[in-house]
């Protein structure tokens, strides 16, 4: 199980995790260019912190960048001819956000919670829709 600490890790891995993929991909590929726009949409750990004081279109937004960048992760391995940054991303992966918790992070912005504090994994506040709490990574 995922526990905070390494959620909050993962995501704030997120943005180097980019640059190393930017850095390390082919010039002119898809993965490069992804990576670097990427890096322009993806919040920091302290921009989600104040995802609590913004609208519901910024933090929309974070959530996609995020999912973006998970959906980047996934596929950058088989693209990377660095060894090295091929198991960064794999480290990278092991506790970061899976897509079921980005549907869920989506039906609790609808339900106006907050962002801030879910995003960087604060249990206490994460709640389902029926009140029930939310595991990050179902088993």
């Amino acid at each position: 199980m995922t526990t905070p600490e390494e959620h909050r890790r993962n995501l704030g891995w997120t943005r180097s995790m980019l640059q190393d993929i930017a850095d390390h991909a082919p010039a002119g590929s898809e993965l490069r260019d992804s990576a670097l726009n990427l890096l322009a949409e993806v919040p920091d750990l302290d921009q989600i912190a104040r995802l609590n004081d913004t609208g519901h279109a910024e933090i929309s937004a974070a959530i996609d960048a995020i999912e973006a960048a998970y959906n980047l992760f996934t596929s950058a391995g088989q693209h990377l001819a660095d060894a090295e940054v091929r198991r960064a991303v794999a480290v990278t992966l092991r506790h970061y956000p899976l897509p079921a918790q980005f549907a869920h992070w989506r039906k609790l912005l609808e339900l106006g919670a907050p962002m801030g504090d879910i995003m960087l994994a604060d249990r206490k506040l994460e709640r389902d829709v029926t009140g029930q709490p939310m595991h990050l990574r179902p088993r």
